[in-house]
């Protein structure tokens, strides 16, 4: 990517820095989108108290520090997720600055992947993938594919692949959620998740939906017996956790109810979904030559 005469190195700490307030922005949609509140008024203040966050208290992971980790006003402890959000956004911001060949791309690519932390967290914490941030995916990943943006990995995608991406990613989850309901009588995935998947055809075209199942599911269940083995209570149901005054808990937007077992899957996808978007014709190789020695 062209630099304009500066050194590389300062284009790389405005991405890092660039990145980091996203991430505080990304912390706000994580907290207020599954509550339906607004992202942008009120202004951002402590959960607890309720105190307007000073803006010299709310710099991205040095706040947090300086504050010692607790609330100016009510001495509140704050969790240290919101610091590793901003700098889990910042240091992605940071690799697709290095690795996009063009400023556009970054920006598509950054919105992409920023959206898909955001999700993450959400999942996690509610077993919920809003459709405020999965329809607008979906629709900005096809409206994006008119620039046909290269992904760090060195692929492009037409209007046409993001579209067949769109349509086969969000069909063949929910045609296995079909699936385990016809035999189980229970959905395999959350409505949400068809979505999410998607939105990750629509941004990466039709090719990186079956690396990315694969990637997701392997992944998936890898942590899943992990978590089995160590007997840890996984994330609780939607709703069940206490919100912001006036909120009795977050929108369900699908039937799907997660059993004592199940975690949520969204994680896995948007890791499969980065995974790709920086190795993909190495992933799609090693997918491709795997089955086909088979």
């Amino acid at each position: 990517m062209e630099t304009g005469g500066l050194p590389s190195w300062f284009w790389g700490g405005a991405a890092f820095v660039f990145g980091a307030f996203w991430g505080s922005f990304a912390n706000v949609c994580i907290f207020r989108v599954p509550w339906g509140i607004s992202i942008v008024w009120p202004s951002s203040r402590c959960p607890t108290c309720l105190s307007p966050i000073r803006a010299v208290d709310n710099v991205p992971v040095a706040s947090w520090v300086l504050l010692g980790a607790r609330c100016r006003d009510c001495g509140d402890r704050i969790a240290a997720r919101y610091p590793l959000v901003e700098l889990l956004v910042a240091f992605l911001s940071l690799a697709l600055f290095m690795r996009s060949p063009s400023l556009s791309a970054y920006a598509v690519w950054f919105a992409f992947g920023a959206s898909l932390v955001v999700l993450s967290f959400i999942d996690i914490d509610h077993w919920l993938l809003p459709d405020a941030i999965t329809y607008p995916g979906i629709a900005a990943g096809l409206l994006f594919s008119l620039l046909q943006p290269v992904t760090p990995s060195g692929v492009a995608s037409s209007p046409l692949d993001s579209l067949l991406g769109a349509a086969l990613g969000g069909g063949l989850l929910w045609v296995v959620a079909l699936a385990a309901r016809l035999a189980t009588g229970r959905l395999g995935f959350g409505g949400g998740d068809v979505k999410l998947m998607a939105m990750v055809g629509a941004f990466l075209g039709y090719k990186a939906i079956l690396p990315v199942v694969f990637l997701s599911a392997a992944q998936g269940s890898v942590i899943g017996i992990a978590l089995l083995f160590a007997r840890r209570r996984e994330p609780e149901a939607a709703g069940q956790r206490d919100g912001p005054i006036g909120k009795t808990g977050p929108g369900d937007e699908d039937d799907f109810v997660p059993t004592r077992h199940h975690m949520p899957f969204g994680p896995f996808v948007a890791l499969g979904a980065l995974e790709y978007l920086f190795f993909g014709p190495a992933i799609f190789d090693a997918i491709t030559g795997l089955i086909l020695k088979r």
